[in-house]
């Protein structure tokens, strides 16, 4: 999950000051990079992992979870569709991949 208003980035914790804060000014969640090397996809672990953090967005009384991904990891934008996951906005050449431009997909789940 990210923290933005909570710590430095890279160390960022989910103090209870920082959740309290967080419930004040937010009504979503947002999935910050997360991903799983090709050997240990199709096992359930990315599917786990999206529902603890459905599960946490629910708990913490949020209403959207969202995530983004280039638009060449079109696996994770499958996956994420399957798991009721909608697209809602693409920003373009968001991302450099391999020296070209490539589009970023904002997703989400309304809970």
């Amino acid at each position: 999950m990210t923290f933005p208003l909570c710590g430095k980035p890279r160390r960022r914790r989910a103090t209870p000051d920082c959740l309290r804060e967080l419930r004040s000014l937010s009504v979503y969640a947002e999935e910050d990079v997360t991903g799983l090397a090709e050997a240990h996809r199709g096992h359930g672990i990315g599917s786990r992992l999206l529902d603890h953090g459905l599960n946490w967005t629910e708990e913490m009384g949020l209403t959207t979870l969202y995530s983004s991904f280039p638009a060449t990891n079109e696996g994770a934008i499958d996956f994420f569709e399957a798991h009721a996951g909608a697209v809602e906005a693409v920003h373009e050449s968001h991302y450099r991949i391999d020296g070209e431009s490539v589009d970023e997909v904002m997703m989400s789940v309304s809970l």
